[in-house]
């Protein structure tokens, strides 16, 4: 696990960015930007990519970050946060794990206000397995066709140890979503993050949530949506920020 750690000016709250598979750190620096023009530090956690093809090693992974949290970062008094891709598979493990376990929870969860997930990979396990030839940078149809075909053989040949295990974080995380403000931007044409499915998810979440928006956009990129749509996306964190300050006055002091 790889962490990056850049202060601003707050001293209570901190956002922690999940980011997608094999993002650069310059690239996440334009979402911590925008997060420190607002007056918030900014904690980016890197998931390492042996949890995902490993998610039995997923425990070690909340061990770390758990560890992180409560020695490092313990100072903070409330948490945000931002996840992407993969990034957001590496939440949910993330949540779910370390919520099976008080002891090492209660942190987490007394200190979290809302969450705004991008670009959530969702639907079929290869979908996943795109989202990482992608993230690795494979281009050409036949390298993508291998890597794709040796991840899915992997899978079928640990089924238990693999794919069984991501279907129960992925219901867990329908059935049972961290009860907090929630916010979600997606695309139509994202073939990572299946239209369906996330529909299916965010029916559910409806009845569910305290807060709940999204945004789905009919055509963008997969976790570059404040790329495409650079304007709105801040207007859209902004308005989650602006939940969060109403919802808890005393708790956010951002620069809004």
């Amino acid at each position: 696990m790889e962490t990056q750690f850049n202060e601003s000016f707050q001293v209570d709250n901190l956002v922690i960015i999940f980011p997608w598979y094999a993002a650069k750190p310059d690239q996440v620096a334009k979402y911590q930007s925008l997060y420190h023009g607002r007056g918030f530090d900014t904690l980016v956690i890197y998931g390492g990519l042996v949890s995902f093809l490993w998610p039995q090693k997923a425990s070690e992974f909340v061990k770390s970050v758990n560890n992180l949290l409560e020695t490092r970062f313990d100072n903070y008094k409330h948490f945000i946060l931002h996840a992407f891709s993969i990034g957001a598979f590496y939440l949910t493990v993330y949540i779910y794990t370390s919520f099976e376990k008080e002891n090492v929870s209660s942190s987490i969860k007394k200190k979290t206000l809302g969450v705004f997930w991008d670009s959530i990979t969702i639907g079929e396990l290869s979908n996943l397995i795109t989202g990482i030839a992608t993230g690795a940078g494979l281009t050409g149809n036949f390298a993508k066709i291998a890597f794709k075909s040796s991840f899915l053989l992997y899978y079928y040949l640990f089924n238990n140890c693999t794919a069984r295990i991501y279907n129960k974080y992925f219901r867990l995380l329908a059935k049972n979503p961290w009860i907090v403000p929630t916010f979600v931007v997606a695309s139509k044409d994202d073939p990572m993050s299946d239209y369906k499915a996330l529909s299916e998810l965010l029916n559910t979440w409806t009845n569910k949530l305290p807060i709940l928006k999204y945004k789905i956009w009919d055509h963008s990129k997969h976790a570059g949506h404040l790329k495409y749509h650079y304007s709105e996306y801040v207007e859209i964190l902004d308005s989650f920020l602006s939940v969060l300050k109403n919802r808890y006055p005393s708790k956010i002091m951002s620069k809004l």
